[in-house]
């Protein structure tokens, strides 16, 4: 990782959360996806709609990261695209805020494999970039890293020098996913060896210096997918950690569901249980798609498909609190069309479960009711009484596709007790009530054009809370107040600075 203080950086001044307000994030309030479709959870548990860059119709836009800033405005997302544009020779794209493609993500090693966003510091400067691609091994899909300077390009960021860098030499099966680390602040990002029972696990850290971890536990990942859908597919599955981080399940296509549960401060697997041995694929059994876990994390959803039955699709509860897991299983839907897919299934902010619906053949988005996306209303009950509706979203005359998001649990705090409990972080609700944030903030004059600029508040509270850094994260202000209009220090260079209240929001301020 390259030493940041030799770069030329411009000056900037950041109010910085307080460590017991940080992790109240919102990370995880913006949803992309296909076709041209993004959503944004609003307080009351209702969704906004916007359009989106994503529109493909070779892979129907798979669609795997998105991430938010700590206040709930949309940051980076990543998808497929038919447009591809040149010289790039990625299939996969980053993009920013604004819907255009990041500065410098053409060539990143990534085709229609994972991806992942996370935050690499505090600031909301750094972020880590993790994607695969289809090439590079026999079998399997490398695991590459590549950084995201959020303030580069004029604030809409860019890639890094720190680019395609390859995490395991192990080939890793199609997916992989992340949980908050005990600590509260750190990152584990799981991934699995090809073809064996190996995962691979990185804790991600401040400054870069990853560590590496292997657990051989388990099933062979990909024992009978035949390399998924012909040779080289690399193992296709899905990786899915429950809302509290202990409890992980892996499915593969060949229809095999395994069950770990997660130490999150030691980065250690056990007590595994297999819940269903999977087969050849295309001989009989269901393969499955994808899956998500109730935010109670007892039930599991699964999405699949039997093929040699006119390609029929199902949504299966099952029960992980049953002493037969397998016998549990319940099943919700069966599609009553020939080549209706289902294959994104996501929980969301509001703990309501959400799955998209496409039809393949003989017309395309003839199916009806893909201009909805279907909803689990209750996904923490057993059975029916978990209220699936098929009609539950209406898109706003958009189409559903593919896949949505699966995006990490960004409100896990630190185990409370536990040795890895060592950064005074304090735990927050895993379902923080989210207010807007939007003109909460104002600065005048901006620029200030000389004159002394005043900040104000325009949000209750009986104090706020100020801190002052520099791009280095160095301590240079710090205040304390019950009003809601305060002066900014003057005597500042000149530069671009933005001011974050704790718990408020942020906005960008030019001193010139």
């Amino acid at each position: 990782m390259r030493n940041r203080l030799n770069h030329t950086i411009r000056l900037g001044i950041f109010v910085i959360v307080s460590l017991q307000s940080l992790y109240g994030q919102y990370e995880d309030r913006n949803w992309v996806f296909n076709v041209n479709q993004g959503l944004k959870f609003l307080p009351d548990g209702n969704v906004s709609f916007f359009s989106s860059l994503l529109n493909d119709s070779i892979w129907d836009g798979f669609s795997q990261a998105c991430i938010s800033n700590q206040t709930g405005d949309l940051m980076f997302y990543s998808g497929t695209h038919d447009s591809i544009p040149q010289p790039s020779t990625s299939f996969n794209f980053l993009f920013d805020r604004n819907h255009q493609y990041v500065k410098n993500s053409f060539n990143l090693s990534s085709w229609s494999g994972q991806t992942l966003i996370l935050p690499a510091d505090t600031i909301e400067r750094f972020y880590h970039y993790f994607h695969q691609t289809l090439y590079g091994a026999p079998e399997g899909r490398p695991l590459f890293y590549s950084e995201i300077d959020a303030w580069g390009n004029g604030g809409l960021g860019e890639i890094t020098s720190n680019k395609n860098i390859r995490i395991f030499i192990n080939p890793t099966v199609t997916n992989f996913t992340s949980v908050k680390h005990a600590n509260g602040r750190d990152w584990w990002v799981i991934a699995h060896e090809y073809g064996t029972n190996q995962f691979l696990i990185l804790n991600t850290v401040p400054g870069g210096n990853h560590i590496k971890k292997y657990q051989s536990i388990g099933e062979v990942f990909g024992k009978y997918d035949n390399g998924g859908w012909g040779s080289g597919g690399g193992g296709i599955g899905r990786f899915v950690f429950s809302k509290n981080g202990e409890k992980l399940i892996t499915l593969c296509l060949d229809g095999t569901i395994d069950f770990f549960n997660f130490d999150r401060c030691n980065g250690i697997f056990s007590n595994y249980r297999n819940i269903r041995q999977g087969t050849i694929v295309g001989t009989g059994n269901i393969i499955i798609y994808d899956a998500c876990l109730s935010p109670n994390g007892r039930f599991l959803y699964t999405l699949g498909v039997n093929p040699i039955s006119s390609n029929r699709c199902y949504i299966d509860q099952y029960d992980l609190n049953a002493d037969d897991i397998l016998a549990s299983r319940v099943i919700l839907y069966t599609s009553p069309h020939l080549n209706v897919e289902l294959y994104g299934i996501s929980l969301a902010p509001n703990d309501k479960i959400y799955f998209t619906k496409k039809n393949s053949a003989p017309t395309p988005n003839s199916f009806p009711g893909q201009d909805y996306l279907g909803v689990i209303h209750q996904p923490d009950n057993k059975g029916s009484l978990c209220n699936l509706d098929l009609y539950g979203l209406y898109l706003n005359g958009g189409k559903s596709s593919l896949s949505l998001p699966h995006i990490p649990n960004f409100h896990l705090g630190p185990v409370d007790g536990s040795i890895c409990d060592s950064l005074g972080i304090d735990a927050v609700s895993s379902s923080p009530q989210y207010t807007t944030r939007e003109n909460n903030i104002l600065i005048y004059p901006n620029p200030n054009e000389y004159l002394n600029s005043k900040l104000t508040i325009n949000y209750p509270s009986s104090i706020y809370h100020v801190i002052i850094y520099d791009v280095t994260g160095k301590s240079i202000w710090e205040h304390i107040d019950e009003n809601t209009i305060i002066n900014l220090p003057e005597n500042l260079n000149s530069g671009m600075y933005r001011v974050v209240v704790s718990g408020v929001g942020s906005i960008n301020w030019i001193v010139n």
